[in-house]
């Protein structure tokens, strides 16, 4: 008995040590936020003079004046125009929405194929992305570009959805998982009822996954809303506000906002999307997360 109590003490005192330890990890976190949405409130001089304090003058015209100076010019059609705050919030969206929902559902229906029929092809599909983890393919942004261009896809939101079209990658893995493990049961009944394969994919199946599936889909917008690189290459006139804020604060040295605090309050407004998934659906995000991926 007594070794029992001792055993709890111990216990306890070692999730103490470590709950305090992933305490201090978020904080670490949490501080340099906090201290960016600070310094966004301050005067060009002020960060200089002050940079870890309050802000003596809390001068919220930062984010509006980040609204009105924060642009980027474009060639359309042979002519220049600028590419404002919400238009560059609308390419951000379309880019990151249609992105995630067309790379889930490609790899939702490969990993279904590959799954539920004992084929040739499923243990090819199966290889491919293995092969593709463990030998990630680098440098493919040139040929990709060029391939891009030649095909009209430059540019083009359509396109981007084209090139997003694709199975591999650790989703693909969590999908095949899942649905192995359901019995053929339901798809022999369906069958039975006088169901077609694509309705006893989507009508059947996905009803059982879809909490799998939109949690796939929110971590894959959040990757795309944080993605310059793509849009910076692939569409160059077309910007979203990851790559403006990209531009403004490498590229540009001379515009109103390519100061700290302006670059800090474009950051703020950029990351306001993202609060508003996670306090609508951070329940279901964290509730479907484990250790060894997602679950049901």
């Amino acid at each position: 008995m007594l070794k029992k109590k001792g055993n709890k003490k111990q216990f306890s005192i070692v999730m103490l040590i470590i709950g305090i330890v992933l305490l201090l990890h978020t904080i670490s976190f949490m501080i340099p936020l906090i201290w960016s949405f600070f310094v966004s409130l301050k005067g060009k001089l002020e960060f200089r003079t002050n940079m870890f304090g309050l802000p003596k003058e809390w001068l919220f015209s930062n984010y509006s004046m980040v609204l009105r100076a924060f642009f980027i010019k474009v060639d359309s059609g042979g002519t220049t125009r600028s590419v404002y705050v919400m238009e560059m919030l609308g390419n951000s969206i379309f880019y990151a929405v249609g992105c995630a929902f067309v790379q889930t559902t490609v790899q939702y229906v490969m990993a279904y194929l590959a799954s539920r029929y004992k084929t040739k092809f499923s243990s090819v599909v199966y290889a491919i992305v293995l092969f593709a983890m463990a030998f990630p393919i680098v440098g493919s942004n040139a040929s990709g570009l060029a391939i891009a261009e030649k095909l009209g896809l430059k540019d083009s939101i359509l396109g981007m959805y084209l090139m997003k079209a694709y199975f591999l990658g650790m989703y693909f893995l969590v999908f095949f998982a899942q649905l192995k493990v359901f019995p053929k049961d339901f798809d022999e009944a369906a069958e039975l009822d006088g169901a077609s394969q694509f309705a006893i994919m989507w009508r059947i199946i996905f009803p059982m996954v879809k909490t799998t599936f939109f949690t796939i889909a929110l971590l894959l917008f959040i990757g795309y809303w944080n993605d310059y690189q793509t849009p910076m290459l692939y569409m160059p006139n077309k910007p979203t506000l990851a790559y403006g804020l990209y531009y403004f604060a490498d590229l540009c040295r001379i515009s109103v906002v390519s100061t700290t605090p302006m670059k800090l309050a474009a950051c703020m407004m950029m990351m306001i999307p993202i609060l508003i998934l996670f306090l609508f659906f951070h329940k279901k995000l964290l509730g479907n997360i484990s250790m060894g991926g997602l679950k049901e």
